[in-house]
């Protein structure tokens, strides 16, 4: 799906629509609608009313499509991932490791792969480069506390 059809979704799958949602933009509902509407060409949404749609309305299609069509994955940061301790970080990390192969056994178990075994591919995968970034965000953390263990 097409950037322009993704904004057109986020926009009119607003609880509300498009009338909703262009009051806590303050703007009137006809702008909003004609700016995502993709046949319109006359009418474009702006970079930084795609941002703010995104985050009022917390639905992140428009990223996630920007993203692939530049040939690029995005994926959500955790904020809290320097609250956890970096041998926890590396715990998770394992246990998202073992889930991509598990998924990716499961898959080829019966010699090909379905859509929806590779969505669970993909989404193992994306947990486990989200953990990845948790356990880095873990250990930049303990060395600004400047935690260290000693050597076993």
């Amino acid at each position: 799906m097409s950037v322009l059809d993704v904004a057109h979704s986020v926009v009119h799958d607003y609880p509300g629509g498009a009338e909703a949602l262009a009051v806590r933009l303050g703007m009137a509902a006809s702008t909003l609608r004609s700016q995502v509407n993709p046949n319109i060409p006359t009418h474009v949404l702006g970079l930084l009313s795609a941002v703010r749609i995104s985050q009022l309305s917390g639905d992140f299609r428009m990223l996630f499509s920007f993203a692939s069509e530049c040939g690029f994955v995005c994926m959500p940061c955790d904020g809290s991932i320097s609250e956890v301790s970096p041998l926890m970080g590396l715990s998770s990390l394992m246990e998202a490791h073992g889930d991509v192969g598990a998924q990716v056994a499961s898959a080829l178990a019966d010699g090909r792969i379905s859509a929806s075994e590779m969505d669970a591919i993909e989404d193992a995968i994306a947990a486990n480069v989200t953990r990845l970034h948790a356990l880095a965000g873990a250990l930049r953390a303990a060395r600004r506390r400047g935690v260290c263990h000693a050597p076993a």
